[in-house]
C-alpha cells in the first residue's frame, strides 16, 4: 500500500489544491454539494473552483458529479446554479438520475492519489463544520474509486 494521511478541517483545503495543482491528465470528483457564493467567507471554497479551472486550462480533464435531479431538494437547486458556472469554465458537471443521489464525498487525481471522507464542497465544510477525510496515494485503491465513479458517470446525466 501507499501513502496515507488524515486531513482534518484546516489540512483538507491545502492537501486538495496540492493534488489539484499536481494533475496532469484527470481529475474526478463525488460530492454531495457544490456550493459558489461571492462573499467573503467563500474564499476558501472558490479557490478550489479557480484551481479546477487551471487545471482544465493546462489540458486536464475535470468531472464533477453530484446531485442535480432531486426534486425540491435545496441542494439540488444550489449544485444546479453552481453547475452551470462550472460548466462555463470548462468543467463537466452531471448528475445521477432520479431516484438516486449522490453521497460520496471524493477526488481522483490522475488514477494516482485520492481524498476520501466527508467533506462537501461547501462553506461550511471548509470553514465552520468538523470533517474528517484521509489523503491516500494508492494506485489501487484510487483505480477502484475511478472505476466505481466511470461507471456512475456513464448512467448519469446533465
Amino acid at each position: 500500500m501507499g501513502y496515507s494521511r488524515i486531513l482534518l478541517d484546516g489540512h483538507y483545503l491545502p492537501a486538495l489544491m496540492s493534488l489539484i495543482g499536481a494533475a496532469e491528465k484527470e481529475i474526478l470528483i463525488a460530492t454531495f454539494k457544490i456550493q459558489s457564493s461571492p462573499k467573503t467567507y467563500a474564499k476558501k471554497l472558490m479557490s478550489i473552483y479557480t484551481g479546477l479551472a487551471r487545471a482544465v486550462n493546462r489540458g486536464v480533464k475535470v468531472k464533477i458529479l453530484t446531485n442535480l435531479f432531486t426534486g425540491g431538494n435545496l441542494a439540488a437547486h444550489v449544485n444546479t446554479v453552481t453547475a452551470r458556472q462550472l460548466r462555463k469554465r470548462g468543467i463537466e458537471v452531471q448528475g445521477l438520475k432520479k431516484p438516486r443521489i449522490v453521497h460520496s464525498k471524493f477526488c481522483i487525481v490522475d488514477g494516482q492519489a485520492c481524498i476520501l471522507g466527508s467533506h462537501n464542497f461547501s462553506t461550511r465544510a471548509l470553514v465552520s463544520n468538523y470533517e474528517t477525510s484521509i489523503l491516500i496515494k494508492d494506485v489501487t485503491i484510487s483505480n477502484i474509486l475511478r472505476t466505481s465513479f466511470c461507471s456512475l458517470w456513464a448512467e448519469s446525466g446533465l
